[in-house]
């Protein structure tokens, strides 16, 4: 079974030119609106609440599904394809200290008892090694893929007001902003 994804590239025309959404991540960067498609949410209607989500802009609508791709993740990689609880040790009986939500990319290590060992390990990306957080633990096998379908989509915003704002989502304050589409970012 496959894991659902969706990337949403949101354009304005804003003085008479075209601009596109970037999406500046504390400790990642300048992105594009991206994420999971939940159980039972088409591709369409789940880059629509994500990009409603991540940006708070609520009058959009989708122009053209630009490009759809399967991935099949390297060895010693998957997905999460359902929130699991992460064990100490392969077995349900021990410890149980944290969950693991769906849609996070993890390394996978070894297999026992139907169970694989797997790190998540989230790094301050902006120019340092620097590890803030880590999970290693056991979870479900099953509750793993090695196979990603990412749908791109083009989405339009009518009309803006700012050409700057930010937006609490993931724990995160993201900063948004229209940028043309003709300069790079």
């Amino acid at each position: 079974m496959s894991l659902g994804k969706v990337t949403c590239f949101i354009t304005c025309n804003l003085d008479g030119r075209k601009h596109v959404l970037l999406l500046k991540h504390p400790y990642a960067g300048n992105q594009i609106p991206a994420g999971t498609v939940e159980k039972g949410e088409s591709f369409v209607a789940a880059a629509l609440r994500e990009a409603r989500e991540e940006t708070g802009l609520a009058a959009l609508h989708v122009v053209a599904e630009l490009l759809s791709e399967r991935e099949k993740l390297p060895p010693n990689t998957a997905v999460i394809q359902r929130t699991s609880t992460v064990y100490s040790r392969p077995d349900t009986g021990s410890f149980d200290w944290v969950t693991i939500r769906r849609g996070i990319r993890v390394d996978t290590r070894e297999t026992e008892n139907g169970f694989v060992q797997i790190d998540y390990v989230e790094k301050e990306l902006l120019g340092s090694d620097r590890i803030s957080f880590q999970i290693t633990g056991w979870i479900p096998q099953d509750a793993l893929t090695t196979n990603v379908e990412r749908k791109h989509y083009h989405l339009s915003c009518a009309a803006s007001d700012e050409l700057e704002w930010e937006v609490f989502s993931d724990h995160h304050k993201f900063v948004l902003m229209w940028h043309p589409l003709t300069e790079d970012p």
